[in-house]
């Protein structure tokens, strides 16, 4: 499922980013130590394929994961502000 969502973001966009900074979720890395990380297969592979690296946040540094978070929130704003005026279901 995590790699469908990232190939299913890949097509919607039109191409992909040159690195992705995960959350060290077991889904996509394996082990996560001090300065090194050993990456799922299978996201290894998809990333080699969509030729980008993927280094995931370190663990226990805590101006990692603001920086991609904070990230998160601007795409966020913009999203809903396109979708803001568009009516998505019809009324029953």
């Amino acid at each position: 499922m995590w790699i469908t969502a990232h190939i299913h973001m890949y097509q919607f966009f039109g191409g992909s980013t040159r690195g992705l900074i995960p959350d060290n979720l077991k889904t996509g890395v394996e082990k996560a130590s001090g300065h090194s990380a050993v990456i799922n297969k299978i996201y290894h592979e998809m990333a080699k394929h969509y030729n980008m690296a993927v280094i995931p946040a370190h663990v226990r540094k805590p101006k990692d994961k603001p920086n991609v978070e904070g990230f998160v929130g601007v795409v966020s704003t913009w999203i809903l502000a396109a979708l803001r005026n568009q009516q998505h279901f019809s009324p029953a």
